[in-house]
């Protein structure tokens, strides 16, 4: 019986856990995406960032969106003011500094390029061979980034809309 009753335990809690993202590193991608071609999915955020923090905890957990996210694409979680540097391409990208205690990783800033200014969240999707075939800034709900997600997942080639379009349409 006491078994029974912690079975069932441990799966109410399995099941009441939210939904988490398999996030892997721009270093682990290449390896990653010849052994298995996809997608990739960069979140782009601030340790500040209010927006950042809600996005991550609502849309980036709703079970649909992380399954999606999960099954098809590789996923990055990118702190664009961490000050680690990353190898991505062949490249080495770092943490450039603006002032006294603020900067921006060059790599941030050049997925963000286009962005008239560095806007928090952000998020892109390249393709297998690494080019941007989306790029959004500010918050999704997981109802929109479904459906972008959907969209590119499918191969779709209408998933760019114009810079600061709805991404649910």
């Amino acid at each position: 019986m006491r078994c029974l009753l912690l079975l069932a335990f441990s799966l109410l809690l399995a099941h009441a856990a939210p939904a988490q993202v398999h996030y892997t590193t721009f270093e682990k991608l290449d390896s990653a995406v010849q052994a298995a071609p996809r997608k990739t999915f960069v979140f782009i955020h601030t340790s500040w960032c209010a927006y950042c923090n809600m996005m991550e905890h609502t849309t980036l957990q709703d079970k649909p969106v992380v399954q999606l996210l999960n099954s098809c694409f590789y996923s990055i979680s990118l702190d664009a003011e961490q000050k680690q540097s990353i190898l991505f391409k062949g490249k080495t990208y770092a943490f450039e500094p603006q002032g006294v205690s603020s900067g921006q990783h060059e790599l941030a800033a050049l997925l963000m390029k286009g962005e008239k200014a560095a806007l928090y969240p952000s998020f892109v999707l390249l393709d297998e061979q690494y080019r941007i075939i989306y790029r959004y800034g500010g918050y999704v709900s997981s109802k929109q980034l479904l459906r972008l997600l959907q969209r590119a997942c499918a191969g779709q080639k209408d998933i760019t809309v114009h810079p600061g379009a709805d991404p649910a349409k």
